[in-house]
């Protein structure tokens, strides 16, 4: 395994962590891993190249990505 796949594949854990998990004050920070996962995907396909392997981790960073979008739409419009 590449090392920015591994990168990658943390990136997406904390993501689904950060998105799964009511989280405690001093970690809110993890809410925000489901941005970092998409930019880790894009930093990965563009230094090490798209891999077919790697498609379900992909598709996972751009689903929390979306999660996390959708999920701070509606708390900016009062919808929590």
């Amino acid at each position: 395994m590449r090392p920015f796949e591994a990168l990658l594949l943390l990136g997406v854990s904390l993501a689904f962590i950060g998105l799964a998990v009511p989280l405690p004050r001093v970690v809110r920070w993890l809410r925000h891993a489901a941005p970092a996962g998409v930019l880790l995907a894009i930093f990965q396909i563009v230094t090490e190249g798209a891999r077919w392997q790697m498609v379900p981790a992909y598709v996972l960073a751009m689903l929390f990505f979306t999660v996390w979008w959708v999920r701070r739409v509606a708390r900016l419009h009062g919808r929590d």
